[in-house]
């Protein structure tokens, strides 16, 4: 193998070991929402799918959050880019995917159309912010880049 393959795949590598990341800090905060009250919404109260939604993904929020930050200081400095557009992309592909029942949008309502498109922006929000936060902690080498 090429020294260039190698390289390719421990980039490959360090990209799915943070999405899994991602998916297990997710899953952590997922089951300790389980302790906080809970929120109901209903068709008949127009908006409330859209807050459901939001509400459901608070906790996979803080999980891209975590992601965000670990790939500040994993991923490598030459085009970090496009490595970290990919990882947001890979989440919230993978969240919305369960959001919206397999990319069934033709059975969701409005609320849950709007709700979705919200779910994924806030997603993109916290894994940059992460990424920011794990940025300005970061190694002196990372803060050069």
């Amino acid at each position: 193998m090429s020294p260039s393959n190698v390289e390719l795949g421990r980039k490959i590598t360090l990209l799915l070991g943070l999405w899994a990341v991602s998916g297990l800090a997710g899953g952590l905060f997922s089951l300790l929402s389980n302790l906080l009250p809970r929120y109901v919404a209903s068709t008949a109260r127009p908006g409330s799918l859209v807050v459901m939604h939001i509400v459901a993904s608070i906790p996979w929020a803080l999980g891209t959050l975590v992601a965000g930050a670990a790939a500040a200081v994993v991923l490598p400095v030459a085009r970090r880019a496009v490595w970290l557009n990919v990882l947001a992309l890979l989440i919230i592909l993978q969240y919305l995917s369960v959001a919206t029942y397999g990319w069934h949008w033709n059975k969701l309502n409005a609320d849950d159309r709007v709700g979705a498109v919200l779910t994924g922006i806030l997603l993109a929000a916290a894994f940059f912010l992460g990424y920011g936060m794990g940025h300005a902690v970061g190694p002196a080498e990372n803060a050069a880049a």
